[in-house]
């Protein structure tokens, strides 16, 4: 996803972690936490990709604006 920063994908909820929920991108597979609240399991949303390293396999969401 390196020079994919600033753009939005869709995804779901799949887990709960501290401070925030996992979720999986709907088209490719990516697992992500995020910080985000007020979201049930299976819930739809859209993330902006803030930062992405593979070297660090590192990579940041947040959420973007509702879908």
């Amino acid at each position: 996803l390196k020079g994919h920063e600033g753009e939005t994908f869709k995804a779901v909820v799949t887990d709960f972690v501290d401070h925030g929920v996992r979720a999986q991108l709907a088209d490719m597979p990516v697992v992500a936490n995020v910080k985000a609240s007020g979201l049930r399991q299976g819930d739809d949303l859209r993330l902006k990709l803030v930062s992405a390293d593979p070297g660090q396999r590192s990579i940041v969401f947040e959420p973007a604006t509702p879908a």
